[in-house]
């Protein structure tokens, strides 16, 4: 079937790929509110409590400029992107006992490029 393109104003923080410009602008909105430039409060967020997380700030940013993200649904749940379940803060880090399993956040790649060309 055809893909179908869905927005959303939440960034995945996973398989992002962010356009130059929209990620300079973003840069340069992030390093201003590190450097003490005061936030809004998104409502209904729970990014508001967090501290440093750039998702964070991204979230403002969308929140502020009414930018969305373009999230392509492709057959067969296939992506340009998948999760290896790399280390980190989520994935094995000290605070975090849950177990994650592989089939729970991989996805299979998109090999089919008249899929692309069809968006």
């Amino acid at each position: 079937g055809v893909p179908h393109l869905y927005l959303q104003q939440l960034p995945c923080s996973w398989g992002s790929l962010f356009l130059p410009r929209p990620w300079l602008l973003f840069r340069a909105y992030m390093q201003a509110r590190l450097e003490g430039a005061p936030g809004p409060l998104v409502p209904r967020s729970a990014s508001n409590g967090w501290s440093t997380s750039w998702k964070k700030f991204m979230i403002e940013l969308s929140h502020l400029s009414g930018g969305v993200f373009l999230y392509p649904s492709f057959p067969n749940q296939s992506s340009l992107s998948t999760n290896h379940l790399e280390k980190g803060e989520h994935i094995g880090g000290k605070k975090n006992k849950l177990t994650h399993r592989p089939i729970d956040f991989t996805v299979p790649l998109l090999l089919n490029l008249s899929d692309l060309r069809q968006l």
